[in-house]
């Protein structure tokens, strides 16, 4: 093996030329070449620490992804006096209500009858209340950078006073008084322990105070507006449209609590895949023949997608529907259900039956669908794995609960490791979506036992032994 000794310096004409990679943002590393004799400086050593950092954050975001690992909840902090409206002539530290507009003899009167429809429909519109605060939990996650985003201790924020001025007066302006607020977490260096240096530096004069260490830490960022998510971008090779991560969407209304919806962040992973977020039967319901009739012919079954798939992948033979046939006796006969597949949006496909079979008490009809093939804008493959049957009904069929048979799971009802409702996928794109209901009448009521003309029931009559014939000597 040559000695490092003898490696020769570049030429002139190759250290002049300009530098074409084929990923802007993956780094250049450089890390230090020891010998004896070797006079260091700060930016020597620094360059050393950027080469393992820059490897670790590159390792990250190529291998892990980017997202939330583990914890990180956003909570609202209840504490009743920061939920009550301040009075109407005091004015707050946001100089959102002064008392000085509020007075009319103040104000010259043909401005004041001018402004009175604007100043009735502004107290007439609840405004989101100051003082609402919320919590981010412990937690860990990495940044689209690769940067970890550790929280060791529990952030609370201020949301009101978390915004700028002009977010401000646009959440006041919000329709209907609810301002939806988007809280994020960003990555950030804090310098900490100063100290006195003993030398000069080589340019300036002997500073009196400069940190000597950095250590990583987050900031917590509210804002009206959403950050932009671009599902299709490589993280490995693009650079970050948004280095901060995105936690949870919060509704702020005057006078009540945040409603805090942790279930619009990104777990960790390469790329978020699409997954099937809702259904318009009760996976394994019981329904009457009428009532799946009316689903499969009148209605149709409704598969909707949490993000835009395209509709040319949805192919004829991707969707499936297939009836056991059950009842008294051997359970021996299947048959598909002719249908047509439509897609009212680029998010849902409905399945329509135009057969016009008639579905019999006993039978069972199972779904399919090969998310395989149907691919999302990315052109990658729909994570479709029915995992655990927990893939809910969609709010807008209500009226599909099953009348008989089981409604929906008790137990296990938020996925593992995860905040919102139950998806499809096992973090594996692809797979098989498959979901089942019956077809089945509710049992009979049984009739109560007949009660004799008294009134009184069996239970109810006096007792009375058996006959017995009498005994006779000789016998």
């Amino acid at each position: 093996m040559e000695s490092e000794n003898k490696f020769k310096p570049p030429t002139e004409e190759v250290a002049d030329q300009p530098r074409k990679t084929a990923c802007d943002s993956m780094p250049d590393f450089t890390r230090l070449r020891y010998f004896y004799g070797q006079m260091l400086a700060a930016q020597d050593l620094q360059t050393e620490q950027d080469y393992f950092r820059e490897k670790l954050k590159l390792l990250n975001r190529c291998l892990e992804g980017y997202g939330t690992v583990c914890g990180l909840r956003v909570v609202a902090v209840r504490r009743a006096p920061e939920y009550e409206s301040p009075p109407a002539e005091a004015a707050d530290e946001y100089g959102r209500e002064r008392a000085e507009q509020a007075d009319p003899a103040q104000a010259d009167p043909a401005q004041a009858e001018s402004a009175a429809p604007e100043a009735a429909a502004a107290v007439a519109r609840p405004r989101p209340v100051a003082g609402a605060w919320v919590e981010v939990e412990c937690g860990l996650a990495l940044d689209c950078e690769g940067n970890e985003l550790i929280v060791r201790h529990p952030l609370r924020v201020e949301l009101w006073g978390a915004l700028s001025e002009a977010e401000r007066r646009e959440a006041e302006v919000a329709p209907n008084g609810l301002a939806r607020l988007y809280l994020s977490i960003c990555y950030c260096v804090q310098p900490i322990d100063p100290v006195r240096p003993v030398l000069p530096d080589a340019c300036d004069a002997v500073a009196e105070c400069v940190y000597s260490k950095l250590r990583d830490s987050v900031k917590v960022r509210v804002t009206t507006r959403k950050p932009r998510a671009d599902h299709c971008r490589d993280n490995c090779c693009d650079k970050c449209a948004d280095k901060c991560l995105l936690l949870a969407a919060i509704d702020l209304e005057r006078g009540r609590p945040p409603v805090i919806h942790n279930d619009v962040r990104r777990w960790i992973g390469v790329y978020e895949p699409v997954t099937i977020t809702g259904i318009s039967w009760a996976h394994a319901g019981g329904y009457t023949p009428e009532g799946a009739s009316r689903m499969l012919q009148q209605q149709g079954l409704t598969v909707e997608f949490s993000r835009p798939i395209l509709p040319e992948t949805v192919t004829r033979g991707v969707v499936d529907v297939i009836v056991f046939e059950g009842g008294k006796g051997r359970h021996s006969g299947m048959y598909y259900i002719n249908g047509e597949v439509s897609i009212p949006d680029n998010r849902r496909i409905v399945f329509r039956d135009d057969s016009e079979e008639l579905l019999e008490n006993g039978d069972r009809v199972l779904v399919i669908v090969r998310t395989d093939f149907i691919l999302d804008e990315c052109c990658r493959p729909v994570d479709g794995n029915h995992v655990g049957g927990r893939v809910p009904l969609l709010a807008r069929f209500a009226e599909n609960r099953p009348q008989n048979g089981p409604h929906a799971a008790r137990s296990c009802a938020q996925p593992p490791r995860r905040y919102g409702a139950w998806t499809s996928g096992s973090g594996t794109p692809g797979g098989t979506f498959e979901s089942w209901f019956y077809v089945q009448r509710p049992p009979r009521p049984q009739q109560p036992p007949p009660r004799p003309r008294d009134g009184r029931s069996q239970y109810e009559q006096p007792y009375e032994p058996p006959y017995e014939p009498p005994y006779e000597a000789g016998e």
